[in-house]
């Protein structure tokens, strides 16, 4: 990550210093960024190209259960909300920090934190439709508007924010934030305001979608609560703040709406907890509690969240006796039917974890995770030529995914397609704002012993399109 941090870092340098002139200039003085940056196009590059830079700042979450999980959550939102269009990306960002986030260009982020504290589906509900309705009564074009001539101000503002509220101590992003002091003013925050429209709209929604609305009051009582007790208040407060008077509003909104009908308690919410939780805990406190659960109210929560801890152990045993005694009903639902694949291929089982693979697949054909991990127990099988395909197929139906990219350049490798691992880590670069590395691969591909005619298009090509990102970029800053 330190190359790409560095040429964030030169970015966002530059725009600390049109921050200072900016701030500095007349108020009636001239800007040419509201100019350049108006069209519909220039705001497209923009949106695009924030995308691209946070993807490569933070850490982006390489579960696929958890990614599929919440994508569920906004996608089954989206229609209650009133985006007249969703056009959406989700991006989950792998810490523990309490946050959520909308953002330019349909971008909603969420760390897996946040399924830490929300205790309940509709809670989590809750504020993804509250960034729903950010972007659909388009508040940050608003301040975009209204910032038109602080544009580098507004730009650096924007990411420094996501990157800031993402860190988990990494230095090289602690001191990009540190030498943007000025752009604080335009974190990603919006007027009081614009969160109570966002709090009244995104309560309709849950409620529209069954949710029950009382969630949003009891989340926000959750935050407010951490904030008292934690040393550190949720990255959430610092962009929305919650006030007692924020409370009561909603929940008195909430006793208009009336409880919702949907069914919060979702199982697939507590087992992707469950995963966050064994990723973020000491998992021998983690197994003893789960395993003490289990005798008390024996359950398949309590049975996969020891399980998961057994497998952060690595005590392999003790994961896969849990992990056998689900039913085959509990297994018809693909994070149950999965947990023996993953202990196979944790363990070096192949054949075992792709045979279990495919019997997901027969009913979940198009399930994220069982294609990740086929692609993973093929490449153990030594079938890296099945594996790419896999991948391939996987990228075109998620284009923006860098976790794909990633794969598919690493078994293209094992097949000995040099060109196809070459294409595969420009796509990586380009999707985390690596531009410079994009170049790099590009030279390199087109060095390749017997390169046809397409993949030496191909590579003429992805030159072009890095080198006019660049460009972006270096007129955004």
């Amino acid at each position: 990550m330190r190359p790409m941090m560095n040429r964030i870092g030169s970015y966002l340098s530059s725009a600390a210093l049109c921050i200072s002139l900016t701030l500095s200039a007349p108020a009636g003085a001239a800007s040419h960024y509201g100019d350049e940056l108006g069209d519909q196009m220039r705001v497209q590059f923009f949106d695009e190209n924030i995308a691209r830079l946070f993807r490569g700042s933070v850490p982006i979450s390489q579960d696929p259960f958890v990614t599929s999980y919440l994508e569920e959550v906004l996608w089954f939102m989206a229609p209650f909300s009133q985006l007249e269009d969703p056009q959406l990306e989700l991006i989950v960002v792998d810490t523990p920090i309490l946050n959520a986030f909308a953002a330019p260009g349909g971008i909603i982020g969420i760390h897996t934190g946040l399924l830490l504290y929300a205790e309940h589906e509709d809670e989590l509900a809750s504020v993804v439709a509250h960034e729903l309705a950010h972007l659909s009564q388009r508040h940050y074009e608003q301040s975009r508007e209204q910032q038109a001539r602080n544009q580098p101000l507004l730009i650096a503002g924007v990411i420094a924010s996501m990157i800031a509220a993402s860190a988990s101590g990494d230095a090289a992003t602690a001191g990009i934030t540190s030498s943007l002091a000025l752009a604080e003013q335009s974190r990603l925050s919006f007027s009081r305001q614009h969160e109570k429209e966002a709090d009244h709209i995104g309560m309709q929604s849950l409620s529209a979608s069954g949710f029950d609305p009382f969630a949003m009051p009891r989340m926000f009582q959750r935050m407010q609560h951490a904030a008292r007790f934690g040393q550190k208040p949720p990255e959430f407060l610092l962009t929305h703040p919650v006030t007692e008077s924020r409370i009561a509003d909603s929940q008195s909104r909430a006793e208009q709406l009336g409880k919702g009908s949907r069914e919060p308690r979702s199982e697939d919410f507590y087992l992707m907890r469950a995963r966050i939780q064994a990723d973020n805990s000491n998992n021998q406190q983690l197994l003893n509690q789960a395993l003490k659960a289990l005798q008390k109210t024996p359950g398949l929560i309590n049975r996969y969240s020891a399980a998961v801890a057994a497998l952060g152990l690595n005590d392999f045993d003790q994961a896969r006796k849990l992990a056998s005694a689900f039913t085959p009903e509990q297994r018809q639902n693909p994070t149950i039917g999965l947990l023996e694949a993953e202990i196979d291929l944790a363990t070096e089982q192949y054949q075992s974890a792709r045979q279990r693979i495919e019997q997901v697949l027969q009913y979940s054909p198009r399930s994220y995770a069982a294609r990740m991990l086929q692609g993973q127990a093929l490449t153990g099988l030594g079938m890296a030529g099945d594996a790419v395909e896999v991948y391939r197929e996987l990228a075109l139906e998620r284009p923006h995914d860098p976790n794909i990219q990633f794969q598919l350049a690493e078994t293209e490798g094992l097949t000995g397609n040099t060109a196809g691992v070459h294409l595969a880590r420009i796509e990586y670069f380009l999707l985390t704002g690596q531009i410079d590395m994009a170049l790099r691969q590009v030279e390199f591909g087109l060095r390749t012993k017997r390169l046809n005619d397409i993949d030496k298009a191909r590579f003429e090509r992805y030159r072009e399109e890095a080198e006019q990102i660049r460009r972006e970029l270096d007129e955004m800053f």
